[in-house]
């Protein structure tokens, strides 16, 4: 089941995660929450489709994103290497 809340809402407990690449990552603990019947996304076990469709989108996305650092980090390397000078002769 797939719902809606608001993160204030008694019972829910949310942790911040370390990680290397420091996003904005937390663990979501639920203790004895209620759900009103519109806060259920697409109905009673109907909410499978909708997790594997928002985490294809997520996947191109954070792979555009990884995509993007590299071409930083190479970018910068190229720069780098076209500037160093190993010996002052």
């Amino acid at each position: 089941m797939i719902f809606v809340v608001d993160v204030r809402t008694p019972g829910i407990t949310l942790t911040r995660l370390e990680n290397l690449q420091n996003d904005r990552q937390f663990e979501a603990v639920f203790d004895l929450i209620c759900v009103s019947p519109e806060n259920i996304v697409g109905g009673l076990d109907k909410g499978g489709p909708i997790v594997i469709d928002v985490l294809a989108k997520a996947a191109v996305a954070r792979g555009a994103e990884m995509l993007g650092g590299a071409q930083a980090a190479m970018d910068m390397a190229m720069k780098f290497a076209g500037e160093r000078v190993q010996y002052k002769c």
